[in-house]
């Protein structure tokens, strides 16, 4: 092993205390806007997003050993391995919806921890005055900056999915001063792919970074282990007659969907770089492919720069952005851990030539200007909460409580969560069916046979998504959500029947429904057609 970094200390002197106040202003904001969306949702907890609910949904079938959405089928909707396993255990409880938002919760305190150890051994404030208060500010600066409260509230796994991303770039930071690597990062490495396919970029550049630096050993049976777990799940899938990744991967990547291919990539690329956090994800591998080539930096530096600037490529190239920011946040935050530890010097010395007042006006300008969308989300998450309860809860209750009959829908989340009728994926995320024949077709008269087959005889969707619905199908009407849309794809959802002779039962059903419509929405009812 080579010397460690910045300047040979060693990473064997006792780690200094950490200090409390990032994390309760973590549990501060977390606590308010948990008040503010239990307020604005009639006192019901609502995630930001329709997919958590994907999630519980298929975690209730997984407790009653089958894997899928619908007992009459398998399916693999989820876009995360170990997520509805670890789900499934609580579902047995009447308040499984509360599951999510405790283990995100607990999340992203460890991950705060974690980083404020990062820049700790970045900075190393000792006993100054000004370092140690830097770094609480650093601290609590990354919490806006790596969607810690917005991610929670997703009630998906990616709060889990950040915690192992920055685990493994603060272990190999601690790897380049121990001169070895701990057994902690390696589970990390391991485990990362599980929670999100898209940790394989960093588990990667970090077992590249082990073998770099000589623990070949280690490098080899991790990336076995790793290759292992991912092909038994992709085996699993197989077994069952689906296809070896998930639909929900298949649906959504540029680099492994059917009708992907280089132009799909490059398309995916140019549309990574219009946006934002992908332009202040383009600097960051700049910044770190130009560390990995200076002459003036050590070998352990050039070693991690390269090594996690490749990594953070590989995301921009072939990875999404965007999505209520969640998709590319665990690089981002894995990143940042680097950046500030191989620029920690320069910055160290910045510090201690300013007031820490001006520090901390320094820091909120660039947070608030370089992540701004992810500040935005921060003020946007009761807003978005309130949307899934105005549209996606509402049709959840028009089904359970109104219709309970199959349905064809494009939302699958709420629809299928405490749901026992069948439910048609028309995106395809728990149809591989539904989704070839939305992508082999340019208009979607392909709904029809499929609704048919499967008894369908209403339809909920938005009308963009569906241009040339078959011929037969009657729009009921409309549901419409009140207030500034955050995340649904629509403030519309239309309501079908997918055969006139349904049309006067599933519109007296709508009309009772109706009445118990949460507050902002409304149902408008198609005007009958003139003679």
């Amino acid at each position: 092993m080579n010397a460690p970094a910045h300047g040979g200390e060693s990473g064997s002197a006792p780690p200094e205390k950490e200090s409390l106040v990032p994390i309760a202003v973590l549990c501060v904001l977390l606590m308010v806007e948990l008040a503010a969306l239990l307020v604005l949702n009639d006192g019901y907890l609502m995630y930001t997003l329709d997919d958590p609910y994907i999630h519980l949904a298929l975690a209730e079938n997984l407790l009653d050993g089958h894997f899928g959405l619908n007992l009459a089928e398998v399916s693999a909707p989820s876009s995360s391995i170990l997520w509805p396993f670890l789900l499934a255990p609580f579902t047995a409880l009447g308040l499984v919806e509360w599951v999510p938002l405790v283990l995100n919760s607990l999340c992203a305190i460890l991950t705060l921890l974690v980083i404020q150890r990062a820049f700790t051994l970045a900075l190393r404030p000792g006993s100054d005055v000004k370092m140690k208060g830097a770094v609480v500010l650093a601290t609590v600066l990354a919490i806006p900056a790596c969607n810690l409260v917005g991610l929670v509230f997703t009630g998906m796994e990616h709060s889990l999915q950040v915690l192992l991303a920055v685990l493994v770039a603060h272990g190999v930071l601690v790897a380049g001063q121990q001169g070895r690597a701990p057994r902690w990062l390696l589970v990390a490495i391991v485990v990362g792919p599980l929670v999100r396919y898209e940790n394989a970029a960093l588990s990667a550049s970090a077992l590249l970074w082990l073998w770099w630096s000589g623990e070949r050993g280690r490098a080899l049976a991790c990336a076995g282990l790793m290759t292992l777990c991912i092909g038994a799940y992709s085996f699993l899938l197989h077994s069952l007659g689906l296809h070896p990744l998930p639909t929900s991967v298949l649906a959504k990547s540029a680099a492994v969907a059917p009708e992907g291919g280089l132009k799909s990539i490059l398309y995916g690329l140019y549309h990574n770089l219009s946006s934002t956090p992908g332009l202040l994800m383009s600097l960051a591998v700049v910044a770190l492919l130009a560390t990995g080539c200076s002459p003036r930096r050590s070998e352990v530096e050039r070693r991690t720069a390269l090594c996690f600037g490749a990594g953070l490529l590989l995301h921009l190239v072939v990875g999404r952005f965007g999505w209520y920011s969640r998709y590319e946040i665990y690089a981002w935050s894995a990143g940042l851990l680097i950046i500030v530890f191989l620029w920690a010097q320069p910055l160290r010395a910045w510090i201690l030539g300013q007031s820490l007042f001006k520090t901390a006006i320094v820091g909120l300008l660039v947070v608030g200007i370089g992540c701004r969308e992810y500040v935005i989300g921060l003020a946007n998450n009761a807003l978005a909460s309130n949307n899934v309860y105005q549209q996606h809860f509402s049709m959840h209750r028009f089904l359970t409580e109104f219709w309970a009959e199959p349905v064809a829908v494009n939302d699958l989340g709420w629809a299928a969560f405490q749901n026992d009728q069948y439910v048609l994926d028309l995106w395809g995320l728990a149809s591989l069916e539904a989704l070839e024949a939305r992508q082999n077709n340019t208009d979607a008269a392909w709904v029809g046979p499929l609704a048919q087959e499967h008894g369908i005889r209403a339809a909920m969707i938005y009308d963009k998504w569906f241009p040339g619905l078959p011929a037969g199908w009657r729009r009921v009407g409309e549901l419409k959500m009140g207030g500034p849309r955050v995340t649904p794809a629509d403030n519309v959802v239309a309501f079908y029947a997918t055969d006139p002779a349904h049309l006067s039962e599933l519109e007296a059903r709508l009309k009772e429904f109706e009445a118990v419509l949460p507050p902002g929405s409304s149902f408008v009812f198609e005007e009958p057609a003139g003679d």
